[in-house]
């Protein structure tokens, strides 16, 4: 049973229909309050932005000395990373030597070959 309690005369933020009435500010306030919650969260979005923009750049020279040192790495080594890190990306399974020689010339490794007696 949902009934509607009659609204308290007595209180002053309901108005004889038994609406609510809003609490009133000034406009004065109202604008002073609103200035500041600005600034708040434009200084906490800015803070945010520096730190996105300075882990970027920490990302960015991380992948430049990885590939780097990866063109160092030994042809065998070069393959194997190129074929762990399609596992690691979660890439479907490489069946035969025609998807291999993709994906090492996606990554960018030059392999020997095949050898058609193997």
């Amino acid at each position: 049973m949902d009934t509607e309690e009659p609204a308290d005369s007595t209180d002053p933020t309901v108005n004889p229909e038994g609406e609510a009435e809003p609490a009133e500010e000034t406009p004065q306030e109202d604008t002073e309050a609103l200035r500041l919650r600005i600034k708040e969260l434009s200084d906490e979005n800015a803070k945010h932005r520096v730190r996105a923009k300075s882990e970027k750049q920490r990302a960015d020279t991380a992948e430049a000395m990885v590939a780097t040192l990866q063109k160092e790495l030994p042809k065998e080594l070069q393959i194997e990373n190129a074929f762990l890190k399609a596992v690691a990306k979660g890439e479907k399974p490489i069946l035969d030597a025609e998807a291999a020689f993709k994906l090492l010339d996606r990554e960018g490794v030059t392999a020997p070959p095949p050898n058609p007696t193997e």
